[in-house]
This record gives structure tokens, sequence and C-alpha cells, in this order.
């Protein structure tokens, strides 16, 4: 009896292994299906870069060359392909700016000086009564004031000389700014105009032609102009 049991279970449990599995949904959505082909067309439209493109150099533009000119003298006439200009432009502003460096170092020297000896001076001509700027003053002008200090009047020679040399080189600070900003403007000038001329259209197919010409009328030459109508 309880064997016959047993094998009745086993067959039971051997049935339920068995039996199939069957999925609950063995279909693709058609909404899935949408969407994917959807994904495909818009992956194919979209705009591929060729290598070439990567490779293509930015478009000239005569703004380029303003900006570059702005930034730097000489930049802008490079990006025009001008490389002779570079030096040119360059020394149209550095050596005004080298003149200015020196013109102010000088005039500081000067100011210093009259000050230093300005102050040296009795109370009772202007001054503090302190002598103790005069050692620190610029070399030559220190040499310059110990030999006119025995003169008569020394202090006061000494501070006439240096006080025009100080507003001469003041005066020649101020040329060499204003030098500098000419430069630099004729620098930028030049860039903008050649920028714009770089791709101006030179060929034989322009439909205005300017060429000398002689007036037999008048017996005086002169210019012709002729136009092409296209």
């Amino acid at each position: 009896m309880w064997a016959q049991q047993t094998d009745s279970l086993r067959k039971a449990m051997a049935k339920e292994t068995l039996l199939p599995v069957t999925p609950k949904n063995d279909t693709i959505d058609s909404k899935s299906i949408k969407a994917a082909a959807d994904t495909i067309a818009e992956d194919a439209q979209k705009p591929t870069i060729s290598l070439s493109q990567l490779k293509q150099k930015p478009k000239h533009t005569p703004q380029g060359a303003t900006l570059r000119s702005l930034i730097l003298p000489g930049l802008g006439q490079a990006y025009n392909h001008e490389y002779w200009k570079v030096p040119l432009a360059v020394a149209a502003v550095g050596i005004p700016i080298y003149l200015f460096i020196n013109n102010n170092k000088e005039y500081k020297k000067a100011r210093f000086a009259y000050s230093a000896v300005f102050n040296s001076l009795p109370i009772s001509q202007g001054g503090n009564n302190d002598p103790s700027q005069i050692s620190k003053m610029d070399p030559k002008f220190k040499t310059y004031y110990d030999y006119e200090v025995n003169q008569a009047n020394g202090s006061q020679i000494f501070l006439t000389s240096v006080q025009s040399y100080r507003n001469q080189f003041r005066q020649y600070r101020d040329y060499s700014l204003l030098a500098i900003l000419l430069g630099w403007g004729l620098n930028v000038a030049d860039a903008t105009v050649f920028g714009h001329l770089r791709d101006f259209d030179v060929s034989s197919d322009l439909s205005m032609h300017i060429s000398p010409t002689y007036f037999q009328f008048t017996h005086t030459p002169g210019i012709a102009f002729s136009f092409t109508l296209k």
C-alpha cells in the first residue's frame, strides 16, 4: 500500500515537471516596431561632417584683420598674408613705445632733481631746508648740482636749467604717446582696408575698365572708363 502511494506521487511530480512553460506574450508590439523605425530614420537624416570639411580653413574676413591689428600690431597684416608689412607695422608702434619709455624716464629724473633741490632751499626762499634728497638724484644731475652750488645763485640756476629740461622731456613724452596712437591707428587702418581688398575681383571679367587715353580734340592725355554690359 505504501509502495503504491509512493509510485503514484512520483508519476504526478513527473507530469508537473514536464509541463511546457508558455510565455505570457510572445508577440512584438507594433508601437515598438514603429518607434525603432522612427529612430533609424532620424539617425539617417542627421547631418554628417566629412573629413575634408574638418580640414577646411576658416573664411578670411576684414573684421578678423581689424580685430587682430587691435590686439597686436602686425597680426592683421599676417592674417591678410602680407608678411612683408609685419616688420613695418611693428616698427610703427614699437619705436614710439621705446621713445615714450625713455622720455618718461628722463622726465621723472628731472622732476625728482628739481624737487630735491627746491626742498633744500631755505624756508625764506620757499623751500623746506631739507637737503636729504639731493644725494638720491641721478648722477648726471648730481654732478651738475655740485658744480653750480658753489657759484653765485647756483641753486637758482640749477633749478631753472632742470625745469627747462623737465618740461622738454615731458613734451617729448607726450609726442611719443601721440606717435604710438597714430602708428597703431595706421596699422589697424591698413589691415582693415587690405582685408577688404584681399578678395576684391581684379580679373579681366570686370564690368568696368580704366585705361589711359589721348584726347585728339584738346591734345591732352586723360583716363578712359569703359563699361561692359553682361
